[in-house]
C-alpha cells in the first residue's frame, strides 16, 4: 500500500471512517540526530479524530507529542518508537482524556511500511466489569479462606441401601488445611474416615450424622487425641442442603471479608431503592403536572360540563388524592349555611344545593387564619364535630378542611373524607392546598358574577319600565355602580365619560370624580401583541379620534373585548371590556355604557400554565428517561430522544411500530390481555419486559403507563444492566448467607451518622447473653457482661470505635454459659471511593482455647496475602485472555471490510492471511472457553468417570499420530517402552486430554524433541513427558498446579494457566499422581503415576 498517494489516501480514510469501529490512525516517525524525536499524524479514521479531539485538516498538521505531551512522561511514546524500531507488534492497555472523562483502551502497535498503525479498543465498559468481578470474586474467596476459625463442608457417601458410610470434603479453608496436615487440594473429595479413622471412636462421624438426619444444628466441644492429632475444638456443626457445615476455632480475616460483602450488598440495595423512590417522585410529579393542567382546565372552562367548573375540576382532584369524598361548600350569609356547590362521592359525581351546614362550624380556627384543618384520626366522640353528621359511624377516619380564600373574604371550605386513618400525606395535602386556592377564584368568580347577573336582570326590568319608574332606575343604577365588582363607566355618543361607579379606581387608578368628562383613546402597541391600550385623556384632540368599536356597536348593540387599561400611573391593567349601546324609547343611541372586569389574576393563571407547558416539554425531551404518548391501541405519535437512543431507532420509525411489537413475542400476549386492553381505566406500574432493538438484540425495560383522555403516556428505564446486577448480587448474597448465618463469630454494624447500631448477628445473642432486640435498643448492653477489671479499658476502645478508629482489643466476658471466656474484638472502617466512611464494623471471636496460637497464626497471615494476590492475579489472566482473541478476530474483521473494496488480485491473499487468523483465535477462544467449562465441571463433581480396560501402548501412539505427527518444523515425539507392554484400568477420553495437554506444552517450551517413557511396574503405570525447554523457576513449582498460575518466564508464550490443573484432576480421579521436576533453562519431565489395576478389582477382559 502507497500512503503517499493522496487520492488514495483519501479514500482510505473514508473507508475507514466507515467500516472500523475502533480508532485507526497510521502515523510516521520524525528522525532527529538518528533518533526518533516525534510521530506526525497521516491519517486517523473518525474514532482516531474524536479520540485526538481535532477536525481532519488539524489532524493532518499534527504530530502526536504537540497532541499528546503527556506520552513521553507515561511512557507510551516510548512503546510506538520500541514498536518502529523492533518491528515487533507492543499491545498494552492505558486511560486516555476524552473531553472531561477518563477512558480505558485497548491499544496495538504494529510497524507498517514507513511508519506505524495504531489501533485503540475503548475497553471501558471491561475493565469496569473486571474491577467488579476482582472485588465481587476477591470478597468470596477471602470469606472462605481467610476465615480464622477452620471451615469443611461435608457430603455423605452412601450405599445401596442409602445408608451413610462416609463423609468426603466438598469445601475447605487453609485453617482447616493446615490443622489436618495437607493442602487444600490433597483435602477436596477425600474421605474423611480415610483421613481420620477414628472418627467414629471419637463421636466425630456420629455427629456428622445426627446433624444431617436432624437437621438440627449441633454445637460442641470435644478433644480429639487421635490419629497424630491432639486438638481441643470447639465447633458448630449445621445442615446446608445434602451436607453438613463443620466451623471451628477463629476466623477474624474472614469475618472481615464478609460483613464487608454484607455490607456492600445493603448499600447496593439502598441504592436501588432510592432509584426506584426517585422514579416514583418523578412519576407522581408527572402526574400532578397532568391533574392540575386538566384542573386549571376545568376551572377556567365555565361551559366543561353540565356540573360546572367545580365539578370537573373534583373529578381530576380524585385521581391525585383518590380519597372516598370530596365536599366544595360555598358561604351563605344570608342564610347561615354552607352550601355544598359539588359533591364527588367515590367515582360519581353529584351536585346537592340543597345540602348545607351551619356556617359557624366552619368558623374556627385554624380555618379562620387560612390553615388547613387535619384531623387524621377521628374518633367517635371527637370535640368540635356535630354529631349528627356522624362521620364516624359512616367509616370516615381521616378529614381535612381547607379554607377558601378570595379577596382576603372567607368564602367556603374544601372538604375531603377518606375511610382510612392518617390518610393525607403531605404530599396530598399540599395538593389539595393547591387545588384550593384554584376553587377559591372560581367561586368567588362565580359569586360576582352572580351578582352581576342579578343586577343585570335588576336593571333589564327597570329599563322596561323606566317611563314609569325613572326615578327610582336612577337609584337602583347608582346603587349597582357603587356597589359593583366591575368598573363601569357611561359616556355619551362622543365618547366623553359622564359617569363612573367607585369600582374604576380598582383597575385605572382614576377615583370616578376624576374620570368624569375625560375621554377614551385606544391605540395599538406592538409589545403587546396587538392588545388594545385603553386611556383616559383629560382634553380632546383637535381631530377627534375615531370611535373604533362605534360600527360594531351601532350594528350589534353589544362588543367585548380583552384590553388594556393604562391608569393614571401609567400602570396597565388587563380587563375584560364588555360595552354595550344605550337607546332611548326610539332606538336612537344616545350614548355608551362599558364593563371593565379585571382579569389579572386569570392572565396570572393562563402565564402559569402556558410556564408549566413549557417545562413538561422540556422535561418530555430532555429526560434520561424514555417517554412515549401513544393512542389505546398502542400507536405511537410522539417519542422522545431516550427512547430513541435506548432501541436504536429513529423517531419516524419508532412511530411506524405498533408498541407491542416491540416487545419480545412471549411476552406480547400476556401484555395486550392483561395491560393494553384496559390501560384507560387501569394504570400500569413497575412492568418489566424484554424490548427488541433495531439490532435484533433485547433490553430489559421497566415501564409505567396511564390513560389520560384516550391517549396513554409512558415512561420506561432501562434496567439491563441493573437485572444483571441484581442477579449476580442474588447468587453472591445466597453464597454469602450460607456461611454468615452459621459460624459462631459475633459481627456488628454500625452507621456513622448518626453512630446507631444497625445489624448484629445471631451468635452475638449467643455469646454475650443479650436478646437481639435489646441489644439494638441499648449499644452499651454488651459492656455488662464484660468483667469489671478489663471493662475501663474496653470502654476506652469503644470510644476510639465510635470516632472512626480501627481498634484491636482482647477482653473477658461472661455471658450466658456462665463461663468466662476471653474475646478478641476487632473493628473496621469501611469506606467510599473518596474514603470517607460509611460504615463502622466490629468483630468478636472466641480465642480462649486459641491464645497459645496467636503466633501460628501470625506467621500463616504472610502466606494468606500471596494467596489473595495470586487470586487477584486469577481473575485478571482469565479476562485478559478472553478479551485478547476477540480483540484480535474484530481487528482482522475490519481489514478484511478494507480489503473487500480493492481489486481481486490483491486483495485475496490479505483476505486469505486474516481469514486463517480468525479461525486460529476461534479455536484458541474454544479451546479456552473449553477449559474453563472443564474447570467447572471439576470443582462441582460433575466430570464422568468412564473407565476401562485400555491398550496403553496403543492410545499413546494413536495421540502421536492424531496430534503430533505433522509438527511445522518437523519435531518428532521420542518414544521409550520400559518393561512389557499391558493394558492399564483408565478413562480413555481423560487420558487423552491430560497426554495432549504435556505433550504440547513440551513442544511450545521447548525447541528440541520431546520425550515419552512408558514403564510398567508391578502394580503402577508410569509415564513421564520430557522436554529440555526453558524450565519453571524453583521458587515458583510449588504454584505450577494453581488455577490460571502461570511461570514468570512464560509472559511472551500464549497460555491460560489451566491445562495442568485440569491434567491433575483427571490424573487424580485415576486415583493416580502427577508431579513436576523442572530446572529452570535446562528442562522440564512430568510424571504421571497411575494404578494399574482399578481400586475396587474386577477382572480384565479376556
Amino acid at each position: 500500500m502507497i500512503f503517499h498517494n493522496e487520492t488514495f489516501r483519501a479514500q482510505q480514510l473514508e473507508s475507514f471512517q466507515e467500516v472500523i469501529p475502533v480508532a485507526v490512525l497510521y502515523c510516521q516517525p520524525v528522525v532527529q540526530n538518528n533518533q526518533v524525536a516525534d510521530f506526525r499524524y497521516i491519517w486517523g479514521n473518525r474514532a482516531a479524530l474524536n479520540m485526538a479531539a481535532l477536525s481532519p485538516g488539524e489532524f493532518s498538521q499534527m504530530t502526536m507529542l504537540q497532541v499528546f505531551p503527556s506520552f513521553v512522561d507515561t511512557g507510551v511514546f516510548s512503546r510506538y518508537v520500541q514498536a518502529w524500531e523492533t518491528g515487533i507488534t507492543q499491545r498494552f492497555e492505558r486511560q486516555h482524556p476524552i473531553g472531561n472523562g477518563v477512558k480505558w483502551v485497548d491499544v496495538t502497535v504494529s510497524k507498517k511500511y514507513e511508519g506505524i498503525i495504531i489501533t485503540a479498543l475503548d475497553i471501558t465498559a471491561s475493565k469496569q466489569a473486571q474491577l467488579a468481578l476482582e472485588q465481587q470474586t476477591q470478597l468470596l474467596q477471602t470469606i472462605v479462606e481467610h476465615l480464622p476459625a477452620g471451615l469443611a463442608l461435608f457430603h455423605p457417601v452412601r450405599n445401596e441401601a442409602d445408608d451413610i458410610t462416609d463423609f468426603r470434603y466438598a469445601l475447605t479453608n487453609p485453617v482447616n488445611a493446615r490443622t489436618v496436615g495437607l493442602s487444600v487440594e490433597q483435602l477436596i473429595n477425600r474421605s474423611i474416615l480415610d483421613i481420620f479413622p477414628s472418627a467414629r471412636e471419637q463421636g466425630s462421624f456420629g455427629r456428622l450424622v445426627d446433624v444431617l438426619q436432624t437437621g438440627i444444628p449441633k454445637h460442641y466441644e470435644a478433644h480429639y487425641q487421635a490419629d497424630g492429632l491432639d486438638l481441643w475444638v470447639e465447633g458448630h456443626l449445621t445442615r446446608i442442603g445434602d451436607g453438613v457445615l463443620l466451623t471451628y476455632l477463629d476466623n477474624t480475616p474472614l469475618q472481615k471479608q464478609q460483613q464487608a460483602l454484607r455490607e456492600q450488598a445493603d448499600l447496593l440495595h439502598q441504592k436501588n431503592e432510592q432509584l426506584h423512590r426517585i422514579n416514583q417522585a418523578l412519576t407522581r410529579t408527572n402526574q400532578r403536572l397532568q391533574g392540575f393542567q386538566a384542573i386549571e382546565r376545568a376551572l377556567l372552562n365555565q361551559s366543561l360540563t353540565e356540573q360546572g367548573p367545580e365539578a370537573a375540576a373534583l373529578l381530576h382532584v380524585r385521581e391525585l388524592v383518590p380519597c372516598e369524598q370530596l365536599v366544595v361548600f360555598r358561604f351563605n350569609e344570608a342564610t347561615g349555611l354552607a352550601q355544598a356547590e359539588s359533591w364527588l362521592v367515590g367515582n360519581e359525581m353529584a351536585t346537592r344545593t340543597a345540602s348545607g351546614l351551619p356556617i359557624h362550624l366552619f368558623k374556627v380556627e385554624p380555618l379562620l387564619s387560612g390553615q388547613s384543618w387535619l384531623l387524621d384520626h377521628l374518633q367517635p366522640d371527637f370535640v368540635g364535630i356535630p354529631p349528627e353528621l356522624n362521620l364516624y359511624k359512616r367509616g370516615f377516619r381521616s378529614l381535612l378542611v381547607i379554607p377558601l380564600f378570595s379577596q382576603q373574604q372567607y368564602i367556603g371550605a374544601f372538604v375531603l373524607l377518606s375511610h382510612t386513618p392518617r390518610f393525607f400525606t403531605e404530599e396530598y395535602c399540599q395538593i389539595a392546598g393547591e387545588v384550593a386556592s384554584q376553587l377559591a377564584i372560581v367561586i368567588y368568580q362565580q359569586y360576582l358574577n352572580e351578582r352581576l347577573q342579578q343586577h343585570t336582570e335588576q336593571l333589564e326590568q327597570r329599563v322596561a319600565e323606566r317611563t314609569r319608574e325613572l326615578g327610582q332606575l336612577l337609584a337602583l343604577q347608582n346603587a349597582i355602580l357603587k356597589n359593583a365588582g366591575q368598573a363601569i363607566i357611561s359616556t355619551d355618543t362622543q365618547g366623553v365619560v359622564l359617569t363612573a361607579n367607585p369600582a374604576v379606581e380598582q383597575v385605572s387608578g382614576y377615583r370616578a370624580d376624576e374620570l368624569i368628562g375625560r375621554h377614551p383613546q385606544t391605540r395599538f402597541d406592538i409589545s403587546e401583541a396587538s392588545v388594545p391600550i385603553l386611556t383616559y385623556q383629560a382634553e380632546l384632540p383637535s381631530a377627534p379620534p375615531t370611535f373604533l368599536i362605534q360600527p360594531i356597536l351601532q350594528e350589534q348593540g353589544y362588543f367585548q373585548t380583552e384590553c388594556l387599561i393604562e391608569g393614571k400611573g401609567g400602570k396597565r391593567v388587563p380587563v375584560l371590556l364588555t360595552t354595550s349601546t344605550l337607546q332611548n324609547e326610539e332606538g336612537k343611541i344616545t350614548g355608551y355604557v362599558g364593563m371593565a372586569t379585571d382579569i389579572s389574576l386569570l392572565k396570572e393563571a393562563e402565564e402559569k400554565l402556558k410556564q408549566k407547558n413549557r417545562e413538561l416539554n422540556t422535561f418530555f425531551v430532555g429526560a434520561l428517561d424514555m417517554h412515549c404518548i401513544s393512542d389505546s391501541q398502542g400507536n405511537i405519535s410522539k417519542i422522545n430522544q431516550a427512547f430513541q437512543v435506548a432501541l436504536g431507532y429513529t423517531e419516524a420509525e419508532l412511530m411506524a411500530i405498533p408498541f407491542l411489537h416491540l416487545l419480545h413475542p412471549d411476552e406480547q400476549k400476556f401484555v395486550f390481555q392483561h395491560l393494553l386492553t384496559g390501560i384507560l381505566h387501569r394504570p400500569v406500574r413497575n412492568q418489566i419486559n424484554r424490548f427488541r432493538k433495531k439490532d435484533g438484540t433485547y433490553r430489559i425495560i421497566e415501564w409505567n403507563a396511564i390513560g389520560i383522555d384516550k391517549l396513554v403516556y409512558g415512561s420506561a428505564r432501562d434496567i439491563t444492566q441493573r437485572k444483571l446486577a441484581e442477579d449476580a448480587l442474588r447468587e453472591s448474597e445466597q453464597r454469602f448467607r450460607e456461611i454468615a448465618e452459621n459460624v459462631d463469630e459475633v459481627f456488628w454494624i454500625h452507621s456513622v451518622e448518626p453512630f446507631r447500631l444497625l445489624y448484629i448477628n445471631p451468635a452475638y445473642e449467643r455469646v454475650f447473653g443479650i436478646v437481639r432486640q435489646n441489644a439494638l435498643k441499648d449499644e452499651h448492653s454488651f459492656l455488662d457482661t464484660i468483667l469489671e477489671e478489663d471493662r475501663a479499658a474496653t470502654l476506652v476502645e469503644f470510644e476510639k470505635y465510635r470516632q472512626g478508629q480501627e481498634v484491636t482489643v482482647q477482653c473477658r466476658v461472661k455471658g450466658t454459659h456462665q463461663a468466662i471466656r476471653w474475646l478478641l474484638i476487632r473493628t473496621f472502617v469501611m469506606k467510599d471511593n473518596q474514603g470517607m466512611p460509611v460504615r463502622y464494623i466490629g468483630i468478636a471471636n472466641d480465642i480462649t482455647s486459641q491464645k497459645e496460637k496467636e503466633l501460628v497464626l501470625q506467621q500463616s497471615l504472610a502466606r494468606e496475602q500471596e494467596l489473595s494476590k495470586l487470586k487477584s492475579q486469577v481473575v485478571s489472566t482469565a479476562s485478559h485472555e478472553f478479551r485478547t482473541p476477540l480483540a484480535t478476530i474484530q481487528t482482522s474483521v475490519d481489514l478484511i471490510h478494507l480489503y473487500l473494496e480493492q481489486p481481486p488480485e490483491t486483495a485475496k491473499p490479505a483476505i486469505k492471511k486474516y481469514l486463517e487468523v480468525i479461525q486460529q483465535q476461534v479455536l484458541n477462544y474454544t479451546g479456552l472457553l473449553s477449559d474453563m467449562l472443564t474447570i467447572g465441571k471439576i470443582e462441582s463433581g460433575k466430570v464422568a468417570f468412564n473407565p476401562q480396560w485400555v491398550d496403553v501402548l496403543a492410545l499413546c501412539q494413536q495421540i502421536i499420530g492424531s496430534h503430533f505427527s505433522h509438527q511445522p518444523d518437523g519435531r518428532t515425539v521420542r518414544v521409550s517402552l520400559v518393561g512389557p507392554s499391558s493394558r492399564a484400568y483408565l478413562d480413555e477420553k481423560l487420558m487423552t486430554h491430560v497426554l495432549v495437554n504435556l505433550l504440547s506444552n513440551a513442544f511450545k517450551f521447548s525447541k528440541a524433541n520431546p520425550g515419552l517413557t512408558i514403564r510398567f511396574e508391578q502394580q503402577t503405570l508410569v509415564i513421564q513427558v520430557t522436554d529440555e525447554g526453558i524450565g519453571i523457576p524453583a521458587n515458583e513449582l510449588s504454584s505450577l498446579f494453581q488455577t490460571f498460575f502461570r511461570a514468570s518466564n512464560t509472559a511472551s508464550i500464549q497460555g491460560t494457566g489451566l491445562g495442568l490443573v485440569i491434567a491433575r484432576q483427571f490424573v487424580e480421579l485415576h486415583g493416580g499422581t502427577l508431579t513436576v521436576e523442572s530446572q529452570e533453562t535446562a528442562g522440564s519431565t512430568f510424571t504421571i503415576s497411575l494404578p494399574i489395576e482399578p481400586i475396587s478389582p474386577s477382572s480384565p477382559p479376556a
